[in-house]
């Protein structure tokens, strides 16, 4: 009779984008690096426990979790984030963020990583080696709405056998239903440029799928 929305913990290098500011925190990255690290390692006992808190309320009483994402589970899940990451570069995110990423989809079983913006691509490589993340959630970014230009990564992604989240446009719906494998992929409407409504998007689904 009702959902549940968790709070948006964010991710750990957005904990310490908000405590430090992005100019403070991209100079520590390259400055201080064990510092940043000392202080990510700090973080996640905390994020743990509340975690695991918010969720044995939920799903103890009966109900499920659906996230600010909307996806409903009846089981645990994260919604990983580093938007920090279109900050900096392959070498610091591996070293200093991923494994901690790696620590919290593990801890949370079903992991769903947010992908924000096309400077967050870069590490997308890296991201599919955690081998419990489930699914990459792709959104493209403000001022970039279509989704189409990134094919080629929604195909690499699911060549991992992980299953997709793509933000996007309404008229971009039939092809990406034509492009990609359905099976795992959740498409999310954002509008449209061109007056094709949510009812053309439904019946361009009938029309694929039957």
């Amino acid at each position: 009779r009702y959902l549940v929305r968790t709070p948006d913990w964010g991710g750990t290098a957005d904990v310490l984008l908000n405590l430090r500011g992005s100019s403070e925190l991209c100079l520590d990255v390259l400055d201080k690096p064990d510092v940043v690290k000392r202080a990510v390692d700090a973080i996640y006992p905390a994020w743990r426990k509340v975690y695991s808190r918010c969720h044995h309320i939920v799903l103890s009483s009966g109900a499920g979790v659906i996230h600010w994402i909307g996806l409903w589970s009846n089981e645990p899940y994260l919604i990983g984030a580093c938007d920090f990451n279109f900050m900096i570069g392959p070498d610091e995110f591996n070293r200093l963020f991923l494994p901690d990423i790696a620590r919290q989809v593990a801890t949370a079983g079903r992991g769903v990583f947010h992908l924000d913006g096309p400077g967050a691509t870069r590490h997308i490589d890296a991201l599919l080696e955690i081998p419990e993340l489930r699914a990459i959630q792709y959104v493209t970014g403000a001022g970039t709405p279509d989704a189409l230009p990134w094919l080629d990564m929604y195909r690499k992604i699911q060549s991992k056998g992980r299953s997709l989240v793509i933000n996007c446009m309404n008229e971009e719906v039939p092809r990406l239903l034509e492009e990609l494998d359905p099976r795992g992929m959740c498409l999310v409407p954002q509008g449209s440029r061109t007056g094709f409504t949510i009812g053309d998007v439904f019946a361009a689904i009938e029309k694929r799928f039957g």
